[in-house]
């Protein structure tokens, strides 16, 4: 395994540690997560997003999606990326059982900020019912932490 040099690198090993679980459990997730700290937090930050956002891999979404969020928690990447950018991004395909990236957006952002920004969307009469309860259920795990 080499050390992922960009978005796509890191996405690619995302997949294929998701891809290998039934046979290796999440040694290679392990492994790519002790590379991590030589990439940069935007390269992290970043894939992690579009692992989120995916929509062409709906068999392994969960998983996809369980094994990015264990990266951001492990990795804690800092991030300066707008965060109504990144929840317009998140929200439509993210997973609301995965817990980790609500908790990194509460690590990473101000809990008032954060509040904010989800409060805008839940209160958006344009706004799908769906995104809403996403939204819902994401102020549910920022409030349990």
């Amino acid at each position: 395994m080499k050390i992922p040099k960009s978005s796509e690198d890191l996405i690619k090993e995302i997949f294929l540690c998701v891809d290998l679980n039934e046979e290796l459990g999440d040694l290679r997730l392990r492994q790519l997560i002790r590379l991590l700290p030589k990439v940069s937090d935007e390269i992290i930050i970043k894939s992690v997003i579009k692992v989120f956002n995916n929509i062409d891999r709906n068999e392994t979404l969960y998983l996809d999606q369980l094994f990015a969020g264990k990266i951001l928690i492990s990795i804690n990447p800092k991030s300066v990326l707008d965060l109504k950018s990144i929840l317009n991004e998140i929200l439509e395909n993210w997973n609301k059982s995965i817990r980790d990236m609500p908790l990194w957006l509460f690590n990473n952002y101000t809990k008032n900020d954060l509040n904010n920004e989800l409060s805008l969307i839940l209160n958006d009469s344009f706004e799908s019912n769906e995104r809403r309860d996403k939204v819902e259920t994401m102020m549910w795990w920022i409030k349990s932490m």
